[in-house]
């Protein structure tokens, strides 16, 4: 997760702040990332769910923490990008992986 963040922050916006967090059993959890950017003045915060797909964690557990931070942050702007398997070209980008990638 530290290697994604740090090609994250690399390729983002010089002003932007890539974190990392978690929805649970890890520190820091995304409520306290959610509330520390708050705190810290942003307004508006993108998301990225680093799941394959959109379960549990994303459908249910997700929209309640925004809301109860929301509820707690007026003003606070949170959106959410689509899990991995959402992204545009991802499922041709990686079948060419699996395709070429050599054995091991």
């Amino acid at each position: 997760m530290q290697a994604l963040q740090a090609a994250v922050q690399r390729r983002a916006a010089s002003a932007s702040t890539v974190r990392i967090a978690y929805l649970e059993r890890m520190a820091p959890t995304l409520a306290q990332a959610l509330h520390e950017l708050a705190a810290s003045g942003h307004t508006t915060i993108e998301l990225v769910p680093v799941f394959w797909a959109a379960g549990g964690h994303v459908l249910h557990d997700l929209p309640a923490l925004i809301e109860d931070i929301g509820r707690q942050h007026p003003g606070l702007n949170v959106a959410v990008r689509p899990t991995l398997s959402g992204w545009p070209g991802i499922m041709d980008w990686l079948a060419g992986q699996i395709v070429q990638a050599p054995l091991h």
